[in-house]
């Protein structure tokens, strides 16, 4: 039988790898979504992330999606509010696969009332996240520890990135008509992409996969 501190260590590893994986999906999604589908179809970039549900990528987008809902469901903090947390921004990410964005044109009443329900569980999807960098990835205490300080900083600035892209987008949402540039430099799927990029850095830092804690001899 294991000593129970190995159990312990084996415990924080598991919960360190899925901080790992969280980050890396998130990473990696933009990318591998913009270069399968140039591989694929050699289209130029759709106006949003989104929009890759009516492409060859649909299911690379749903499948992830999905996995980072699995995560985040089986994600476990030190206090409730972060097991909640993670509930939400599971079920938020399942809505938003499950029912897909509004195509810009030709899209049937319902089809924009699926896309409602789109746009409201990414709105409330970014702000778990952006809830996850500002307050539970920086509780602890008053540690001054160096990489601690460095973790935190790094949270702070991926949150208020994920706000900032939040922000934007709610401001290009409703401004859209007015200013065409928005759709000529595709910068709701830029936006976006940012958001995701900030929330994968973020996680990797909390699994210390960067700026882990130096180990006690």
């Amino acid at each position: 039988m294991k000593p129970p501190h190995d159990h312990v260590r084996e415990l924080v590893m598991s919960y360190m790898i899925l901080r790992r994986v969280i980050g890396a999906i998130g990473l990696a999604l933009p990318v591998a979504l913009v270069v399968g589908h140039w591989v694929i179809d050699h289209d130029p970039l759709p106006p949003t992330l989104s929009d890759y549900y009516y492409s060859d990528m649909r299911d690379l987008m749903i499948g992830s999606m999905w996995a980072l809902a699995v995560f985040m469901a089986s994600y476990r903090g030190h206090e409730r509010k972060d097991d909640r947390t993670g509930d939400i921004t599971c079920v938020s990410a399942i809505l938003m696969s499950l029912f897909p964005v509004a195509l810009s044109s030709g899209a049937t009443e319902t089809q924009q009332l699926i896309g409602y329900v789109h746009l409201t569980a990414a709105g409330i999807f970014f702000v778990s996240l952006a809830y996850f960098c500002l307050v539970l990835f920086r509780k602890g205490g008053a540690s001054r520890e160096r990489r601690k300080v460095l973790r935190d900083r790094v949270y702070l600035t991926c949150g208020s990135v994920l706000v900032g892209c939040l922000v934007a987008l709610i401001v290009f949402g409703i401004q859209g008509d007015d200013w065409p540039w928005i759709e000529e430099w595709k910068l709701v799927f830029w936006i976006e992409a940012i958001g995701i990029w900030a929330f994968g850095w973020s996680w990797l830092v909390k699994g210390q996969a960067l700026l882990a804690d130096k180990p006690v001899n």
